[in-house]
């Protein structure tokens, strides 16, 4: 028997006939399917079969103006049963999206960053407005991952045309006439906890569900305020009365934070606010590692950022080195980088899969835009 560290990769299919040799050739790989011009035909010749193209069974109209495409995301597979488990995967797209481009959230009054409705003839999903360039008008994109297991009203595949392939059965994802109308909860938050969370919370009318290192992140939103905010806080961090209890209340504000500390470290945060406008979630969420929650940070924890100068990632934008948007932003702006590859010799991201360079290209091309509007502001001042 030969160790598994020992076997030499091996191209499929692998047919027993063709063992032979050493190396990869002795497992019988196949290097390239048909190189002897013989195909799985009767007449081992290939076969081309004409076919009439026709286009979407559903076209939009003027109920359903816009067409609607879903697909994956960067660092998802399928329905998270296993992507879903990793915090390094799951911090890079938290939630459900549906990308639209500028032109048409205009159009429907759509906020970037704000959650919208998004419906077709056969349902409708709850998620958070991506406006970009990079799609076309008349198109919207919504990925398809996120299942009832890990989201309220997350599903893609409910919005889906019933329209399907006759052979194979396909469906037909890729063009459902859809529509997209802003969501106005009262009410926006999100819970870190490292701590089991009650069915409760699942509850309220929109929540997702991501996997921090040491701790569980919920995006939140409801329609309907809670009567006693600090009481439903309490019930839902499952504060014991031996914990220390943190808590900021602005009812004017309607801004509302608070924290379950247990011994010395941070067990759940919430944080609430009447719009999407809330504190960055990496140097939160970086809290949950520390064995004891430093005196400065407990101090600045319900500001939801270092006050005290302890730099912020921000947003997870390479998920291979960990390395966030706000640190590659900052080495962008102070070291004057001017390629992925710059920001790869410096912080590492992008260096690994590469699937994070064309994201660290928009932050450069976003970086130096910014720079040239400042500077050409100053030239007229």
């Amino acid at each position: 028997a030969q160790d598994y560290d020992d076997l030499q990769p091996v191209q499929w299919p692998v047919l027993a006939d063709r063992a032979a040799g050493s190396g990869a050739d002795a497992y019988g790989g196949t290097e390239r399917l048909f190189a002897d011009g013989r195909f799985y035909t009767p007449s081992g010749k290939a076969q081309f079969i004409a076919v009439s193209p026709r286009g979407p069974r559903y076209t939009p109209d003027g109920v359903f103006p816009l067409t609607l495409n879903t697909g994956r995301v960067r660092d998802h597979w399928h329905s998270l049963t296993r992507t879903g488990k990793s915090p390094r995967l799951s911090q890079h797209t938290v939630e459900p999206f549906v990308a639209i481009h500028p032109m048409d959230a205009r159009r429907f009054q759509l906020e970037n960053g704000a959650l919208a409705q998004v419906e077709t003839g056969w349902g409708r999903m709850i998620a958070r407005v991506t406006v970009t360039n990079d799609q076309r008008p008349g198109d919207i994109f919504v990925p398809f991952h996120w299942t009832d297991q890990f989201a309220a009203k997350g599903r893609a595949d409910a919005l889906v045309a019933p329209a399907t392939d006759p052979v194979s059965g396909q469906p037909e994802s890729k063009a459902t006439p859809a529509r997209v109308t802003p969501f106005a909860p009262q009410w926006h938050g999100f819970l870190l906890s490292s701590a089991p969370v009650p069915g409760s919370l699942k509850q309220v009318d929109y929540w997702v569900q991501a996997n921090g290192a040491a701790f569980s992140r919920y995006e939140l939103a409801g329609l309907r305020e809670p009567q006693d905010w600090e009481g439903w806080a309490r019930d839902l961090m499952a504060t014991d009365v031996r914990d220390e209890w943190i808590s900021y209340c602005d009812s004017a504000r309607k801004q509302y934070r608070f924290a379950r500390i247990a011994g010395e470290r941070l067990v759940a945060c919430l944080f609430v606010s009447p719009d999407h406008h809330l504190p960055a979630r990496a140097w939160l969420s970086g809290l949950f590692s520390q064995p004891v929650l430093p005196a400065e940070a407990r101090r600045d924890l319900l500001a939801g950022r270092s006050i005290s100068g302890q730099d912020d990632i921000g947003p997870t934008v390479c998920s291979c080195f960990g390395v966030g948007q706000f640190a590659i932003e900052k080495a962008i702006r102070e070291r004057d980088l001017t390629s992925a590859g710059e920001v790869g010799d410096c912080l590492q991201a992008g260096t690994n899969c590469g699937s994070c360079v064309p994201e660290i290209n928009a932050l450069i091309k976003s970086a130096h835009r910014n720079s040239d509007n400042q500077q050409a502001a100053e030239n007229v001042a």
